[in-house]
């Protein structure tokens, strides 16, 4: 008998035990994770890669937990092999990120807001009924949230559908998602950050607390369409370069602005030198902060602190990777002038102003 490969095997399982349109999300290219639970068996240490895990054997099979792709936070690989145990057996819950690894791309995110009742200390977002209630209200009108009870029934999950935007691993996907969560809280003034217990990470499909007595994972609100992430981006980014060559020759000239500052809570930043100073253009998606030299003291200004200057230390150099408009990973390098512009508003994506670290303030 020719054994099903792991994906066929969780792909065959969910259409068995789980809601049809949770089931149909799996595909093979999906980043999925499979708990398993003890059931009975003995614990047995393992290693792979070097790297130890716990398994589980009754002396005639041996069942694990498994993750899928291997390296889903930086390169991402996996060679699908037989199943080597009795899936239906041994499961204990199936979840999925909604990251494509295989096209690289985000085909959805999700969020998970924990109940007071049925969760550990562990879990520390846990939530009241009432509260629960009012994050259930503040998403019902995003066209694009899916609203759905967890797996026990008592807390929530609420699913963005993408147009699948480019994300090179499981920690971009899930940087993307944090993006989406604030732009939710920004287009509906509720605060969705501080509630929320998983952000872009795994989110249950079908789990052993799923019954249908409590009516686990059933669809409050479907959404209405989906979120065009790289149209908006896209259209954001275009309007702040507008809005930053608009100032240009002005008393309060810009020559950087971040997302954060033009209303929008994305991990995004643009830049515009002028002339004189080179004529670049720069779009920045998903910082990270890889590389600073040196320090010496500028001179700088906000606009989000008009007529006010501010005696601060600046890098000599500093270097950032990210994506740019086209999800394409890319990677900047600034000398002076630039490093302070990339300095500044990549501190404007994580909430720190000139203010926040200035020497002193020019008066």
């Amino acid at each position: 008998m020719i054994q099903p490969t792991r994906t066929e095997a969780i792909k065959r399982f969910l259409l068995a035990s789980t809601h049809k349109d949770l089931a149909e999300m799996y595909h093979h290219n999906m980043e999925v994770q499979v708990n398993v639970a003890q059931d009975g068996g003995d614990r047995i240490a393992k290693e792979f890669r070097g790297r130890p895990y716990q398994a589980y054997t009754d002396g005639h099979q041996t069942w694990k937990a498994l993750r899928i792709p291997y390296k889903a936070k930086s390169s991402p690989e996996y060679t699908d092999v037989p199943m080597s145990f009795d899936l239906p057996a041994h499961a204990e819950g199936i979840g999925m990120t909604g990251w494509d690894w295989v096209n690289r791309c985000s085909r959805w995110v999700a969020y998970d807001f924990d109940a007071i009742i049925g969760h550990s200390e562990k879990h520390t977002s846990k939530l009241t009924n009432e509260e629960l209630e009012a994050v259930c209200k503040a998403a019902y009108d995003l066209p694009w949230v899916t609203i759905r009870k967890s797996t026990s029934g008592k807390g929530l999950h609420l699913y963005v559908y993408l147009d699948g935007p480019s994300t090179q691993n499981h920690n971009e996907h899930a940087a993307l998602a944090r993006a989406i969560l604030g732009k939710m809280s920004a287009l509906t003034g509720f605060d969705f950050r501080s509630r929320v217990d998983i952000c872009g990470g795994n989110m249950w499909i079908w789990h052993r607390k799923l019954t249908k007595e409590n009516n686990g994972l059933q669809v409050i609100k479907p959404n209405e369409e989906i979120l065009t992430i790289d149209g908006y981006v896209k259209a954001l980014a275009a309007e702040m370069l507008q809005f930053i060559k608009s100032t240009q020759g002005k008393k309060l000239a810009a020559i950087g602005l971040a997302a954060p500052q033009f209303g929008e809570l994305v991990q995004l930043f643009v830049g515009a030198l002028p002339p004189h100073h080179g004529s670049l253009e720069l779009v920045m998606i998903n910082p990270k902060a890889v590389k600073e030299v040196g320090s010496h003291k500028v001179t700088e200004s906000c606009l989000s602190l008009p007529g006010k200057e501010y005696l601060v230390s600046r890098p000599k150099l500093f270097k950032l990777k990210g994506l740019d408009l086209e999800g394409r990973p890319q990677a900047v390098k600034g000398h002076d002038l630039l490093a302070q512009v990339l300095r500044h508003e990549f501190d404007h994506l994580f909430g720190t102003l000139v203010e926040d670290m200035a020497l002193r303030r020019i008066e």
